[in-house]
This record gives structure tokens, C-alpha cells and sequence, in this order.
């Protein structure tokens, strides 16, 4: 017979073989703090362009990186990505998230991802079973007819019999041209609108009217929700980080208040409900001289005051008022002085040739007396540099240490409408990115979306690596270049412009886990499926801000 000692020995042999064998993230004490990724294609993209199957994270960190990440914190959350690519976090060098956040309605980004009239409407109808039905769906921006096989964008009879009891507006660019169905032209005719037969309003004064009375309706709460659509739907395709460029100084779709549009965000940012790295911009357009706008704001800020999810980083795309007929303003070269003394990163909207070589005297005058070497100063857009002094503009970029921020409009619009190709003795559309990254200049990738441009940085990898636009065109010839300088293009080239090289853009040991799980493998896949990538898992700052279910 087995006695009481015996019986209690064997219990702690059992309790001892028990303890051995658990997982020890499973014990009631253990607290995980560490998640490790394994089995992966893991792109770095650091200096060396390695490719590991591991990475570990800890906190908001990386702490370890390919074999080296398989061994540490006994308490660690194993995540197994059965071959699935990995890569760092994308970061819009230029966009105008914030404005389309603040946009009226339900904005509906995913249109930009429609290529037929049946593909939107079934995507406005899948829309609208999720919203109260006195919520306008919209589409502003980032679309074009060219996307579509039918090459044109749906009519009033199209939207209303899809969507006979719901509000539907979209709008293309700035100012139109727009159109609504039945349910829309009501609520336009009962703010004094008049609307047309046809449910379309022509581009400027006609589509500025709809859309203002659009966005009397919006209210604070209406623009946080929209905030955390966008900032999901950016998750959803990659993206962690974003320039924020505020918008514009006249009405319609581009218009921004620069003291009172970022309501919505600094909230949210309170409420610890970010989900995107925001780089906010001091955009102002003073016209003359005189203390304005950008005093206000630099005199009153820090550069690079802030915490990781949103800091202040760079004044501009604009300092004083738009250009008229190619002649810059002649207060510009005073206040980007300003921001020189004050020691403050610059970036210049700048497009064409002549406004490139104004703002290049501009700032090689400042130079002199307050060296920008260190500050890291752009031009963005850049599309004319000019046939015959190219030479001239980088290498005076060259010289101060500048960068070029560079975007995809020739994806989906004719670039001759700004000018914005014809250089280098050529017709591209543009950028020339090929020729630029020979020159060593900092370069960034981004968009200019939403209202122009679609947000979907996949569109603009595409185009970066083969020239062509939404239709499938060859617009850029010879000015392509690979996945993985377009990709670095998008992650460390973009996070130099705000100092961020040092904790954003590849996945190396002591940077933010800033992180993306792939659909498909980016660099195996053909040129086509570029645009199918999305995101399944999306980390900002160690923490999972989106799943695809």
C-alpha cells in the first residue's frame, strides 16, 4: 500500500514533469513581452538589402533580427508567417491626409481601387448597408475615367438606380467637374442649389457650391470618424507614416484651415486612437513681407516638438501665395530665410522650370548667411526641371544637401496639363526617377493624394517600376527603376526628409516596429500584381493596427 508520503512525492514528480513540458507563455505568471516573427521573406532593406526569416519585437522596438531573433525572452509570442513576405512600414513623403479625412460624408477611398462602372456601384452598394441613411456616400478624388473599362465615369441614372435611397456625390479633383444621383440633387435643391438635369456640376463655381453645402453639414465627430476610416483603409495597404501637407487657401475640395482642420487629429492623438505617424507641416500662404501665418506658427513651435505618433517637422509645401504666371513670390526668399535662421527643414512646392530656378536663387541666397547643409531642405514635385540647366538645379540641390520629393501624377492624369514632363529632352511623364536616383540626391516617394492622385501607394510603386499609367500606357519610358530602390524610395528615402532614418524605414535592431505582412511576394510577383498587394497585418509603433479577416 502506497502511504501519504508516498502519494505526496509522487504528486510533485508529476507537478515537476508538468512544469518542464508547458509552454511557458501559458503559465499564469509569464507575461508576454515579446513577439517573434519566423518562417518569413523578411525585407530589411538595410544597407546590405538582407532578406532573414525572423525578426523579434519588444515594446514598440525591433530587438533582434534574422537568427539572432530566435533566441531570447522565454515569455514570447510566436507568430508564424508560412513564407509570407515582410517589409517595412510605408511612409507618404507628400499627401494631404488630413484635408481628406475632414472630407463631408462617407468618403469612399476604395473607389480609387474600382476598374469598371459595375465594380463602383456594387462597392457604393456594399457602402451603403453600413451607414445611417442620412449619411452622404462621396468619392472625392484620386480617381479617373481613364481607370474605368468604360472609360467614363457612371451617370445620374446609374447612381440612382443602384442607390435609389441614399445620397451619392463624387467629385474629381480641387473644383470638379461632379456628379450626384436623385437622392443627392434633393438635398442640393433644399440648400438653393441649382442642379441640373444630368445630376452634373461643371468644374468651378458649380461643383465649389455643392461641395460647400456638403461640408455644412460635417461636424467634429464627422471628421474623427473619417480620420479613422482613412487611417484604416492607409493600414490597410502599407502605409504607417505620412507627410501631412494641409491644403489650400481657396474653395473647393483643396481647401484647408490651417488653425482650426487639425481639430479632428489632435483629438484622436489625445484619445491614443492614431494609427498612422503623422508629420505635420506648417503650411501658410502670406503674401507680402510682413510678420504673418509663418511667424505665427514657427515663433510659437518647435521643430520636431511632438511624440512619435505626431510631431511638428517642416515648414511648407507653401510659405507665401501660389505663383502667378510662373513668377514666384518675391516674399518668398524673406520668409524661407526665417525658416533658416530659426533652423527649421523646408520643403517648396515647386513645378516648373521657371519656378525651380527662382526657388533654387532663392535659396542658394539664403545659404550664404544661414547654411541649410544640415536642415534638409526640398523642392517637391520638381516634374520641369528644364532641358538645358538641369545641370544647374541639382547640382545646387546637390551642393546644399537638399532632397526631391517625388510623385506618381502621371499614374493618373496628363501631365502636360501643369507642365510637369519635357525635360531632359524628352516626353515623360515624369518624375524622372531613374535619373535622379543616379545623382545621389535624397529622394522621397509619395503620392500628392487624395484629391488628385489615388492614396494607394502600390499604384505608385507600379508606376515607378514600369512607366506606365492606369490605363496601361507607357507614359515614362526609361526612367524606371527596381522594386527595391522604389521600395527604399518609399520607407528610408521618405524618412530622411523628417529626420526619421534612425527609427523608421528598414527593419534593423533598435528601430520602431513599424511593420507589414504581405499578400504577395513583391519581389517574385509579375508587374501586373503589384497593384493586387494589400496588407494582412499592418504594426505601427509594436502594435497591430490592422488584419485582414
Amino acid at each position: 500500500m502506497i502511504n501519504l508520503k508516498q502519494i505526496s512525492k509522487l504528486i510533485l514528480i508529476a507537478f515537476f514533469i508538468q512544469a518542464c513540458s508547458t509552454d511557458k507563455t501559458s503559465q499564469k505568471n509569464c507575461i508576454v513581452e515579446d513577439i517573434l516573427f519566423i518562417n518569413g521573406k523578411i525585407i530589411t532593406l538595410n544597407t546590405s538589402n538582407d532578406i532573414v526569416d525572423a525578426i523579434r519585437i519588444r515594446g514598440n522596438k525591433i530587438v533582434a533580427v534574422g537568427e539572432a531573433a530566435k533566441s531570447g525572452n522565454d515569455c514570447t509570442q510566436v507568430i508564424d508567417l508560412k513564407g509570407k513576405t515582410m517589409i517595412p512600414g510605408l511612409i507618404d513623403s507628400h499627401v494631404h491626409f488630413v484635408r481628406q479625412g475632414n472630407m463631408p460624408g462617407i468618403d469612399v477611398l476604395e473607389a480609387e481601387n474600382t476598374h469598371s462602372i459595375k465594380e463602383l456601384l456594387d462597392l457604393l452598394k456594399k457602402e451603403d448597408g453600413k451607414y445611417p441613411e442620412n449619411k452622404v456616400l462621396t468619392v472625392m478624388g484620386g480617381f479617373s475615367a481613364k481607370q474605368f473599362k468604360e472609360n467614363r465615369l457612371p451617370t445620374k441614372e446609374e447612381l440612382s438606380e443602384a442607390l435609389p435611397n441614399r445620397a451619392v456625390y463624387i467629385q474629381q479633383g480641387f473644383s470638379g467637374p461632379a456628379i450626384a444621383n436623385n437622392k443627392a440633387l434633393e438635398f442640393f435643391k433644399s440648400k438653393g442649389i441649382l442642379v441640373a438635369v444630368d445630376g452634373k456640376f461643371k468644374m468651378g463655381k458649380e461643383s465649389n457650391q455643392a461641395f460647400t453645402a456638403l461640408k455644412s453639414t460635417t461636424n467634429t465627430a464627422d471628421k474623427e470618424e473619417g480620420l479613422k476610416r482613412l487611417m484604416n483603409y492607409a493600414n490597410s495597404l502599407g502605409l504607417t507614416s505620412v507627410h501631412d501637407e494641409g491644403g489650400v487657401n481657396f474653395p473647393g475640395g483643396g481647401y484647408f484651415d490651417h488653425i482650426n482642420d487639425y481639430d479632428a487629429l489632435t483629438t484622436l492623438w489625445k484619445k491614443n486612437e492614431l494609427s498612422i505617424h503623422y508629420r505635420i507641416q506648417h503650411v501658410v500662404y502670406d503674401k507680402t513681407t510682413e510678420e504673418g501665418d509663418l511667424e505665427a506658427k514657427i515663433n510659437n513651435t518647435w521643430q520636431g516638438f511632438g511624440d512619435e505618433m505626431l510631431k511638428y517637422s517642416t515648414v511648407g509645401e507653401h510659405i507665401v501665395s501660389f505663383p502667378i504666371d510662373g513668377k514666384v513670390n518675391p516674399a518668398y526668399e524673406r520668409k524661407a530665410e526665417k525658416a533658416a535662421k530659426d533652423g527649421w527643414p523646408h520643403e517648396q512646392h515647386s513645378v516648373s522650370f521657371d519656378e525651380n530656378r527662382q526657388h533654387i536663387e532663392a535659396i542658394k541666397n539664403i545659404h550664404k548667411q544661414y547654411p541649410i547643409t544640415d536642415l534638409r531642405w526640398s523642392l517637391a514635385h520638381a516634374f520641369e526641371l528644364g532641358i538645358d540647366t538641369t545641370k544647374f538645379i541639382i547640382e545646387a540641390v546637390k551642393e546644399m544637401n537638399m532632397g526631391l520629393k517625388l510623385q506618381n501624377h502621371g499614374y493618373i492624369t496628363k501631365t502636360d496639363r501643369f507642365p510637369l514632363g519635357k525635360t531632359f529632352e524628352s516626353n515623360n511623364a515624369g518624375p524622372l526617377y531613374k535619373t535622379l536616383l543616379k545623382t545621389g540626391i535624397p529622394l522621397g516617394a509619395g503620392t500628392d493624394a487624395c484629391l488628385v492622385v489615388p492614396l494607394n501607394p502600390w499604384y505608385s510603386i507600379y508606376y515607378m517600376v514600369t512607366g506606365k499609367d492606369v490605363a496601361g500606357t507607357l507614359v515614362n519610358p526609361n526612367e524606371t527603376i527596381s522594386r527595391l530602390d522604389a521600395l527604399k524610395m518609399y520607407t528610408l528615402g521618405s524618412a530622411w526628409f523628417s529626420f526619421d532614418e534612425q527609427q523608421m524605414g528598414s527593419l534593423e535592431e533598435g528601430k520602431l516596429a513599424d511593420m507589414v505582412i504581405l499578400n504577395k511576394d513583391v519581389l517574385a510577383i509579375s508587374d501586373e500584381e503589384l497593384k493586387l498587394i494589400r496588407a494582412e497585418m499592418t504594426y505601427v509603433n509594436g502594435e497591430k493596427v490592422y488584419e485582414n479577416k
